[in-house]
């Protein structure tokens, strides 16, 4: 079996009265079935694992809106395309490429309508993903 890179994500803008724990979408994602497979190069899996390799900060905490996975490695992204428990200033424009490319490829952005997207830093940085379908989630 090929390694897997597992990324699961709540759908939609929305806010909530206290912050989404990174270790709460862990728990929520850990029994889901696969819903999609994404096929992707050596290369972008080598870097999307050298960015979750970035060592953390535990002070740094955020509103978790996706979890990622890929052996005992983890990564979190808030609202808005930050990246939880790493600070912002060591992470490379590559890097952010990198996990920018991991939204657009998972279909993230999809369902964050297009007056939300403009709020968001690596849309901001890099432009609406060329595959842009916005799905109105029902939540």
């Amino acid at each position: 079996m090929n390694p897997a890179i597992t990324v699961g994500y709540l759908i939609g803008t929305f806010e909530t009265s206290a912050a989404i724990k990174c270790d709460t979408l862990k728990k929520r994602f850990a029994n889901v079935d696969t819903d999609t497979v994404v096929s992707i190069t050596k290369n972008e899996f080598d870097e999307i694992v050298e960015l979750m390799k970035i060592p953390c900060t535990p002070k740094k905490r955020c509103d978790t809106r996706m979890y990622v996975q890929y052996d005992s490695l983890e990564l979190c992204f808030s609202v808005f395309d930050c990246v939880c428990s790493i600070d912002s200033d060591k992470i490379t424009n590559k890097q952010k490429w990198t996990a920018y490319q991991m939204k657009c490829k998972s279909g993230y952005y999809n369902y964050i309508s297009p007056d939300n997207l403009e709020y968001y830093e690596y849309i901001k940085k890099f432009g609406v993903p060329k595959n842009y379908k916005y799905y109105a989630s029902s939540g």
